[in-house]
């Protein structure tokens, strides 16, 4: 389906330098590339876009002014879409057509990472390890598909509505069958624009992983951390990163495969703490080691653990649209407005207009995401060398709603409102278990 590299280089290279015997510095580069089978867009022969010729999909038939052409009872009618068979490579430079013609690009090249990062420890009192580190990924080749069958977004501004409107299909039964398989073949009726395309005996025509998308990703990274000792542990880490791809910024730069550097929607600032403690009652611990076996049932053997986890926000991104104020609010509220609707402006003609307005603005982000996960634990000792854990685990311990990221859809009446929960984010749950250690 594709050439693939035969010689790929992935250098590797790492120092760590010893400063005294409380500090050091450790430096690493890494190369990785993208195995071809995790890239590829495609899927497999059979997946939603099959390998050109060994499978076929066959698309719904667009409705006529509104009406379908086909039936729950015959959804694909013979006479004008008829389900497409896999017909191998017979039909030669008849292949697909009629139809989407996709293909992954020969010369197949995947997505390349360089990585560097430059990290610096020191253990300080109480046995605390502190870390601060500088990462930075230099990512290029990324895939993107090169459409090849785009109408000149010159002639869509010019011509606007008027390229909607239905006109005779000039492929309309003009091939036997066995040359032109596609649904194209059987439409009487075709909209204007689809004629105006390099190809229009096709439906699409598309390369996909096509590589040329960079990407830069900067990060500090700190980790204070602190081994299980005396009965406790802890580890902090913070991440603050900046990200950046080049996209298409509007369909004139995609007709001229221009890219343009967008940031990323990710959250820039994450953080987590997790730990774990024991209290110091009862056999074996600090206090009550001698205890009566009664009180030892009661009081000891307790431990407990937790995780927070913090994220801000994601950056909203928005469509096309008019900006006529100050997008960014002082004070967002999860429960009400992200951002300020009314510094956006609907556009009635934006499909024949150049896009001008920014993708994203600094601080215009979703609600973000917190949480806590907590559980106790008690030990029983039934014999030396059996004990009987039993614990309680609740998840979101604080019932905590997560809002999604609000309605960005300028013509929502929910415009700016968050209406949803975060897909990963539930409501309090408790489970109990019991565990026997021997």
């Amino acid at each position: 389906m594709w050439d693939a590299r035969t010689l790929i280089l992935l250098p590797r290279a790492g120092v760590a330098i010893r400063l005294n015997d409380r500090t050091s510095v450790r430096i690493g580069y890494a190369r990785f590339s993208t195995p071809s089978m995790l890239q590829r867009q495609t899927g497999d022969v059979l997946g939603s876009t099959p390998v050109p010729g060994f499978g076929a999909v066959t698309p719904v038939a667009p409705n006529v002014e509104g009406v379908p052409r086909q039936r729950l009872s015959d959804p694909f009618p013979a006479g004008v879409n008829p389900v497409m068979m896999p017909v191998g490579k017979g039909d030669g430079r008849y292949t697909m057509m009629g139809t989407d013609a996709v293909w992954d690009k020969r010369e197949l090249v995947t997505g390349v990472n360089d990585r560097f990062n430059f990290t610096i420890q020191r253990e300080t009192i109480a046995r605390f390890l502190v870390e601060a580190t500088y990462f930075f990924n230099l990512g290029r080749d990324r895939p993107y598909t090169l459409d090849l069958n785009q109408v000149n977004p010159q002639t869509i501004n010019a011509q606007g509505v008027a390229l909607t409107r239905s006109v005779a299909n000039p492929f309309y039964q003009l091939l036997p069958e066995n040359k032109m398989r596609g649904p194209l073949r059987n439409w009487n009726t075709v909209s204007l624009q689809s004629l105006l395309r390099p190809y229009p005996h096709y439906t699409a025509v598309q390369q996909v992983n096509t590589e040329g998308v960079g990407e830069r990703y900067h990060a500090l990274q700190l980790r204070v951390q602190r081994p299980f000792a005396n009965g406790f542990n802890i580890v902090l880490a913070y991440n603050y990163n900046q990200e950046r791809s080049e996209e298409f910024f509007n369909k004139e730069e995609q007709f001229l495969t221009q890219f343009r550097w967008e940031d990323s929607t990710r959250p820039r600032h994450r953080m987590g703490i997790g730990g774990t403690y024991e209290f110091p009652f009862g056999r074996g611990r600090r206090y009550l080691s001698a205890a009566h076996p009664l009180v030892d049932a009661i009081l000891g053997g307790w431990t407990t653990s937790g995780i927070y986890a913090y994220n801000a926000g994601n950056r909203l991104r928005f469509g096309q649209m008019e900006v006529v104020g100050e997008p960014k609010i002082d004070n967002p509220d999860k429960w009400g407005l992200m951002f300020n609707p009314a510094a956006f402006k609907f556009i009635a003609d934006s499909p024949y207009r150049v896009r001008t307005n920014p993708k994203s603005y600094p601080g215009v982000q979703g609600p973000g995401y917190k949480n806590i996960d907590l559980n106790v634990a008690k030990f029983f000792r039934v014999t030396e060398r059996i004990r009987l854990e039993f614990k309680m685990e609740a998840y979101n311990f604080t019932n905590t709603f997560t809002g999604a990221d609000p309605n960005t859809s300028v013509t929502s009446p929910a415009f700016g409102k968050v209406t949803a929960m975060v897909a990963v984010a539930q409501g309090r749950g408790m489970q109990y278990n019991m565990r026997i250690h021997f």
